[in-house]
């Protein structure tokens, strides 16, 4: 046959023309992909459709994912061994699946970060894609090298549309592995040195793109639809389903395969999948194997089981049908024996499964509800059974329920489960023509979705704008931004390297006036108690603080000056909860505007009353710092800064609440070159600022805020009754009732309307096995409310759920005695709150709101008092039940919890805050 002519080869200006035309013509793009198969995989489907649009693409990856990379023509560099390598290693084989990310994080996240900034000491590509866990990468290599970055995320739950919103999770890990590796790498800190409204603007202006399909906004709650519509949906990135067959990695080895297609073969009827893929049950594989094939039996259905990390066999199943069998005689040797054989003839079991290929060949698939795994088994077009295993899976059950493909258990998790529910769920997917005619109408919708192609017109923006140069000028125009690689200042003064004990019996000698003032009714036991702790060292003390506590200071021996009504006080107004049940922003400038009246109307009262008589000292607290500056400039007055809350930083940067005092001060604060700069520097340095937190809590903060800061331990003020006689007689009668009790204390966290709270805090308390004790707060969650979710249910699961013997609710936080009789507590890591439980000794599950928050959550986690459910905005009933489950039944967090509240018992307290208190003011009684 004749040859064919050849193609024309495009003459050098028609190439020239072609890529100032195109910017992705020889365009340099790096992709670091971090995490496991569903993480990893898309970004290699991303990188292979860029090198088509003829980018030079390098991707950094996990070792199990060279050879699929190299097959897609990408140039590959592995960093590390994934988590999958670390899920398979022996010694991590009990390790619970939450435990194990974490260590994951520690382990191959910093090891990845290292490398790949190293490799960008000599290179500068044009555009670096990273997923949710590569944040760090993407602020180092700009702050650094002005390298711009855009995010590619695979997961569509909450955790990166609360990102985008300017929401919390996930910053301390970014810290964590900054302090860990960044610093050593670049020298930079981009998280730390960063204020949390700067971060957030920072994530914000971080082009994001959303490798999924736009038909999961239909599971979000209506409050996330505006996040969710402001992100490029460009839908699933997706590897040709016959690429991972080339990779043995993909499913354990070529012998798996081939008995996997024999066993597909076979069959007259397509198989049930099921995988959970690396977790494991807290009852153990034997419970996930006797619950699986159980489901099958009782279905008689054939099934392909992916152990994963489980390691669940038919051997399991027999020594897990044996033990049963001891304690249910109904079960008989032949039963045991017709058990095995029938898993043997019909269910096969293999370590891992390529999901593209395999789910299409299954007459449905049951799994953990992973990100990855979910959209898998949507588009393979066959109905889905999701049993969740942790947190986000909820998310993706309840997507499941909303699309109407299958049956998610969105309120029960695999502990629940049993092979009797599973084979119901089954028989429902399998028989009903209105399910699978839906998974089939959805698969065909996502097959059609290509998200690699629907990406690259977005990228394509991106890389132009890099390769015009426009990226590098406002790198430059950051330049004065960006904090210096090293620091030539003097280290301060340790001034507070005292002996307690002697500057207290100097102390008792003094009669100096010293005011303390606070502006927050929530901390304000906190303060009262210090100001008592001074009043009984010698000290004239003066409380200046809300309405609320004028009684109370009263019987405490203390003056008292009202700078403020008081939170209570607003709250109590027609429509604030309204008002701080709206979406974010609402929720802002209705806190926003009452913060800013209260803290005028404080500033005011606190000048007038200096006009009168002048103090010593003035004990302030943080929000009240503007005050401080201006009592100092006008009259003279010292002051130390209080930290009821952690501080992030060694630097504290004017903020919202420094402004009431600008007009007194006449300063322009936060607007550098700013007129008062030195001044205010001067005002606010470290070594005079006391921390009311036990040094236990050291580790979480910075570590060159942890030098300069006097962490004195927790103040409480004995002898306080939180809540009156009879409510407290009546608390008592309730704890000693079976079952055990969980105190709900959200405090001032409001989040969408009080309904909501009550629900979610009621149906996951029952579905833990625990009745309440709701603490009112600012939601107003009280009886009234509980009658209204009676009279209108929005879940068949609410009727009934929880009568009125179940629920008790109190207007404060209960004594610690009561505290210590609940079985967990569950909060959103307030300061007020997280001192409580850690001198009670009670595990808590941590709902967080706001940014104080997060750090508090965080500090009980790693200290092994409890566990983080999840943004209070985004949790539902299912993860919030399975958090309070993992720390109210769990007894290393019990016995750690209760040993970490030993430990608090050595702490100093008011009594260290006092001695550092005279010290400051005998340090300046030679002063003028």
């Amino acid at each position: 046959a004749a040859a064919a002519p050849a193609a024309p080869t495009p003459s050098l200006d028609a190439r020239a023309e072609a890529r100032a035309s195109d910017p992705l013509e020889g365009a340099t793009v790096w992709i670091v992909a971090l995490g496991g198969r569903g993480e990893v995989q898309p970004l290699i489907a991303l990188g292979a459709q860029l090198r088509k649009a003829c980018c030079a693409v390098r991707l950094f990856g996990p070792d199990a994912f060279q050879s699929l990379a190299e097959s897609s023509g990408l140039a590959y560099r592995q960093v590390g061994q994934g988590i999958r390598a670390l899920q398979q290693s022996r010694e991590l084989r009990g390790c619970h699946h939450v435990e194990l990310l974490r260590l994951w994080v520690e382990k191959e996240v910093c090891h990845t970060v290292k490398v790949v900034l190293a490799y960008l000491e000599g290179a500068q590509p044009d555009l670096l894609i990273v997923n949710h866990f590569g944040f760090n990468i993407a602020a180092s290599a700009w702050r650094a090298r002005g390298i711009p970055s855009a995010c590619v995320h695979v997961r569509a739950e909450p955790f990166p549309l609360d990102v985008k919103r300017g929401g919390m999770p996930g910053f301390l890990d970014f810290l964590h592995v900054e302090r860990s590796c960044v610093v050593q790498a670049d020298g930079v800190t981009p998280v730390q040195h960063t204020s949390f409204s700067e971060w957030c603007a920072w994530l914000d202006a971080l082009p994001c793109l959303m490798g999924t399909t736009r038909l999961v906004t239909e599971a979000l709650q209506e409050h996330r639809h505006e996040a969710a519509g402001a992100m490029a949906f460009v839908g699933s990135l997706v590897i040709d389903d016959q690429k991972p067959l080339g990779d043995p990695a993909m499913f354990g080895s070529s012998n798996e395969m081939r008995k996997l297609q024999v066993f597909l073969n076979k069959g007259s009827t397509p198989p049930v999948y099921m995988g959970w893929g690396g977790a494991v049950a807290e009852k153990g594989p034997v419970h996930m194997v006797l619950t699986a094939c159980f489901g099958l039996i009782l279905c008689n259905l054939r099934g392909v089981i992916a152990t994963g990390r489980s390691g669940m066999s038919i051997e399991l199943f027999r020594e897990g049908i044996v033990a049963l069998a001891r304690s249910h005689t109904s079960i008989t040797p032949q039963d045991i024996a017709w058990y095995v054989d029938y898993l043997e003839s019909n269910v096969l079991f293999v370590e891992a499964a390529p999901h593209e290929w395999l789910f299409m060949r299954c007459s449905c698939t049951v799994h953990h509800g992973g990100a990855g795994t979910t959209a898998a088994a949507l588009r393979a077009g066959v109905p889905t059974v999701v049993i969740p295993m942790t947190g986000p899976h909820y998310f993706y059950a309840h997507w499941v329920n909303v699309l109407g493909v299958g049956v998610g258990f969105d309120t029960t998790s695999m502990e629940d489960m049993s092979g009797e529910l599973l084979a119901w769920s089954l028989r429902h997917v399998t028989n009903e023509t209105r399910v699978r005619a839906r998974a089939r109408e959805v698969g065909q919708m996502l097959r059609r979705e290509d998200g690699a192609a629907g990406a690259l017109p977005h990228i394509r923006g991106l890389v132009g704008d890099a390769r015009s140069g426009a990226a590098r000028a406002r790198w430059e125009s950051e330049r004065q931004l960006r904090e210096p690689t090293t620091s030539e200042e003097e280290p301060p003064d340790p001034r507070w390297a005292v002996v307690v004990q002697e500057t207290l019996a100097e102390a008792a000698t003094c009669s100096e006036d010293v005011w303390v003032m606070t502006d927050d009714s929530y901390h304000e036991h906190s303060f009262l108690a210090l100001a008592v702790g001074l009043r009984r060292a010698g000290y004239r003390v003066t409380f200046l603080g809300g309405r609320p506590f004028r009684d109370l200071a009263a019987d405490c021996g203390l003056g008292f000056i009202e700078i403020f009504p008081g939170i209570d006080a607003w709250l109590q107004r027609p429509g604030t909860v309204e008002k701080l049940s709206g979406v974010d922003g609402e929720r802002t400038a209705a806190f926003w505007g009452w913060f800013q009246r209260e803290l005028a109307v404080a500033s005011t009262a606190v000048l007038s009353a200096m006009a009168e008589a002048t103090p010593r000292l003035l004990c302030v607290s943080r929000n009240l710092l503007g005050v401080g500056i201006a009592a100092k400039r006008r009259f003279d007055v010292p002051f130390l800064l209080v930290h009821r809350l952690a501080p992030w930083g060694a630097q504290l940067e004017p903020e919202g609440s420094d402004m009431v005092a600008c007009e007194a001060l006449g300063l322009e604060l936060g607007q550098p070159p700013a007129a008062g700069e030195e001044e205010w520097a001067s005002a606010v340095e470290p070594s005079r600022t006391l921390v009311c937190l036990p040094g236990l809590l050291r580790g979480g903060v910075p570590p060159e805020a942890a030098e300069l800061y006097a962490f004195t331990g927790f103040w409480r003020l004995d002898g306080l009754p939180p809540c009156d006689g009879e409510t407290e007689q009546r608390l008592d009668a309730f704890l000693g009732e079976s079952p055990p009790a969980a105190l709900v204390a959200w405090g001032e966290a409001v989040c969408h309307d009080r309904l909501w709270m009550l629900r979610t805090a009621l149906a996951a308390l029952r579905f833990a096995g625990l009745r309440a004790v709701i603490v009112e707060g600012a939601a107003r969650l009280n009886m009234e409310a509980l009658s209204q979710v009676a009279r209108t249910p929005v879940d068949p699961l609410e009727n009934g759920a929880f009568v009125e013997s179940d629920v008790m609710f109190i207007t404060a936080c209960p004594p610690l005695r009561c505290l210590q009789r609940c079985a967990c507590v569950v909060h959103a890591g307030g300061a007020s709150i997280t001192a409580a439980v850690l001198h009670a000794g009670v595990p808590s599950a941590v709902t967080p709101l706001f940014g104080e928050n997060y750090f508090h959550a965080q500090v009980i986690q790693d200290l092994g008092m409890g566990k983080i459910a999840g943004d209070l905005r985004v949790i539902d009933r299912g993860s919030l039940a399975f958090c309070v489950r993992q720390v109210a039944f769990n007894e290393s967090i019990q016995h750690m919890a209760t040993f970490r509240a030993g430990e608090l018992e050595n702490d100093g307290g008011v009594e260290t805050a006092v001695a550092l208190v005279s010290r400051e003011i005998q340090s300046r009684a030679g002063v003028g």
